[in-house]
């Protein structure tokens, strides 16, 4: 089930895919005082060091980034999934571990991915951008002492003091150097000790979906999308005009249990991206899970702002409905989660390819 994903390097070709330089010179941008990876902890305080991450996390976001990453991935990647088509994480997690990382208190604990909600159809790619190695490096566990960890800790209530020295005794330490990545499922438990070296390690994480397979709670088109999609997205360089009017609603196996207000949130966070003014707040009345009040809308207004495509019917030819009332009535249906912008047929084919990728947590387990 994991063939090339169960713990082992890759070689790739640091000259076409220099992931180090790329982060260095994003970073430097925003902290010009750093001059190399290594010494971060010297000239940006611990209290900088989020902004940092999500200012290159960010930055996975840039054609120039993405354009690079792609690449990387169709060349290195598609061939050790037999060329099966697969999605890409949307942001990768900058990880960066300073030296007593446990005294500023950003240890990463000793988990699995399966923990933070990673399903089995993932597959991750550990990609350091300095020399990692003993204490600042990733450790990591064989699958079958990870299952066995995996269960008695839930079976016998571990403190997580006693997963992570339990963990320790059964790991082995990842050394690698630039131009090399590491390959790993979610089942495999891995962790940081504390960083004793006096170097600051850098390094990404980026995960792949397979298609057909478990997503678990990282959804399609939300926490990953499709490989060179950043070229169709160039069609909204010029942002839909007219009436814009967003709207909620608790009709979905997705949306039932998220609360208003946090629906909002993510609304008004697209909003305020492409500065846009709403007309009006609207709502779709509990159990009408057909839609109908999205449905009338479409024929009133230029722009409707939704949390997202899983916030759509689960009915398929609910969907159908809604798609055709909205295009025939040239109503654009913003997707915020997935910054998809539904304007004509091939956008109902990719809501529709992201909404059949895979299952999700819930539907994995009822039919385990």
């Amino acid at each position: 089930m994991y063939e090339n994903f169960t713990g082992e390097s890759l070689n790739y070709n640091l000259k076409d895919y220099n992931f180090p330089e790329w982060a260095l010179s994003r970073i430097q941008k925003k902290f010009p005082q750093v001059k190399k990876l290594e010494s971060i902890h010297e000239v940006v305080s611990v209290k900088e060091l989020g902004e940092l991450q999500a200012w290159v996390s960010a930055g996975c976001e840039t054609k120039e980034f993405m354009s690079m990453l792609d690449d990387f991935l169709s060349e290195n990647i598609k061939p050790l999934v037999n060329n099966k088509e697969f999605l890409i994480q949307r942001f990768g997690t900058l990880r960066v571990v300073i030296p007593d990382q446990v005294k500023a208190g950003r240890l990463l604990n000793y988990h699995q991915g399966i923990f933070v909600g990673n399903g089995t159809g993932l597959r991750t790619i550990w990609t350091p951008f300095t020399k990692c190695w003993g204490t600042n490096t990733m450790h990591m566990l064989e699958l079958d002492i990870s299952k066995e960890i995996t269960r008695r800790s839930i079976m016998e209530n571990w403190s997580q003091e006693f997963f992570n020295n339990f963990s320790e005794k059964h790991s082995y330490d990842i050394n690698l150097e630039p131009g090399q990545s590491w390959l790993f499922n979610q089942e495999l438990i891995h962790g940081n000790i504390n960083n004793e070296t006096d170097i600051t390690r850098v390094s990404m994480d980026l995960r792949i979906m397979i298609k057909g397979e478990n997503f678990g709670r990282k959804y399609p088109g939300q926490y990953f999308r499709k490989l060179y999609d950043w070229r169709d997205s160039e069609k909204h360089d010029i942002f839909p005009v007219g009436s814009y009017i967003t709207y909620a609603g608790w009709n979905s196996k997705y949306t039932k249990h998220l609360p208003l207000n946090l629906q909002r949130a993510w609304m008004d966070k697209y909003l305020l991206k492409h500065n846009i003014t709403i007309n009006d707040y609207q709502f779709e009345n509990e159990y009408l899970n057909h839609l109908p009040n999205l449905q009338y809308l479409t024929t009133t207004v230029d722009n409707i702002v939704l949390l997202s495509i899983y916030a759509l019917p689960d009915s398929r030819d609910s969907r159908k409905s809604i798609y055709q009332s909205a295009i025939s009535n040239n109503c654009n249906l913003h997707f915020t989660q997935e910054d998809i912008i539904l304007e004509n047929e091939s956008d109902i084919e990719l809501i529709e390819d992201y909404l059949s990728w895979g299952s999700s947590y819930l539907e994995w387990s009822l039919n385990v």
